[in-house]
């Protein structure tokens, strides 16, 4: 599963691709609003 976020994925894009989970952890660790980034993240891969 490639790394959504830092590494440069989009989460819906890799949902649609089939993968099964997202490796988000620097994403959200380097975040200044970790929080509002997970969510976002979440939405995301939900496609809305």
């Amino acid at each position: 599963s490639p790394g959504v976020g830092t590494q440069g994925g989009n989460a819906s894009e890799v949902i649609s691709a089939g993968t099964n989970y997202l490796i988000v952890g620097r994403t959200i660790l380097n975040a200044k609003k970790p929080t509002d980034v997970a969510k976002d993240l979440q939405l995301d891969s939900l496609g809305k």
